[in-house]
């Protein structure tokens, strides 16, 4: 598997912010730790999109609402169920 690199640019006009994401070429999964937030959603939303052919796996925290919001995410997206819910 060869190596991509993607290159997003984002934000305000007034203060643009670039994003690498690269995924070295021996790594067939990737684990992905999700909040319950917008952060950790669009980083696997854009992971899943770029990188079609990785195996994505999630970890939350179990506490509040990060299981289910994980679930619904991954869900949404066509990822494979591969959550692994860490209790603290």
């Amino acid at each position: 598997m060869e190596s991509k690199m993607v290159t997003l640019i984002t934000g305000p006009t007034e203060d643009l912010r670039e994003i690498t994401l690269e995924i070295p070429p021996h790594a067939v999964q990737v684990g992905l730790n999700m909040g319950g937030g917008v952060d950790s959603s669009l980083l696997l939303h854009l992971l899943t999109k770029y990188f079609p052919n990785r195996h994505f796996k999630v970890f939350t925290l179990d506490k509040l609402n990060e299981p289910q919001h994980a679930e619904r995410v991954i869900k949404a997206l066509g990822v494979e169920d591969r959550i692994t819910h860490v209790v603290k």
